[in-house]
């Protein structure tokens, strides 16, 4: 990891411990979180493709308008979270927790969502072309 990207896990990590907020373009792509507790964050509009949240805990966090494209989420929590309008084509997403999540309108054309929790997922307008939903769990109210 670079100086720089290390420099920005650090700040994320402890900025968001505190339920912080880092709106608009913040540019965090390829940043590894691995396993990170970003729990009741707001991340709107954020740029995170290419990162490492593998097993990292996004629990009723605002993830709305995120860039996720081919972000590796394997094993992520993610329940409760607004992911409305998020770009998360091609992601692995495989054994990742969205129970609850709102899913509106987001891209998630060709994501690897083997194994998901969906339920009580809202995914009003969401794109699953080329998505891989084996074995997901896909239940609602």
């Amino acid at each position: 990891m670079t100086e720089n990207k290390h420099m920005a896990y650090l700040a994320v990590v402890a900025f968001c411990k505190g339920s912080g907020t880092l709106r608009g373009r913040t540019n965090l792509s390829s940043i590894n979180l691995f396993e990170a507790d970003l729990s009741n964050v707001d991340l709107l509009g954020a740029d995170l493709h290419y990162a490492n949240l593998r097993g990292a805990s996004l629990t009723n966090s605002n993830l709305q308008g995120v860039d996720l494209l081919y972000a590796d989420l394997r094993g992520a929590n993610l329940a409760g979270a607004n992911l409305s309008l998020t770009d998360i084509a091609g992601a692995n997403l495989i054994g990742i927790n969205l129970s609850g999540a709102s899913l509106r309108w987001a891209k998630l054309s060709g994501a690897d969502l083997a194994g998901a929790n969906l339920t009580d997922t809202d995914l009003l307008g969401a794109d699953l072309r080329r998505a891989n939903l084996p074995d997901a769990i896909v239940t609602g109210k």
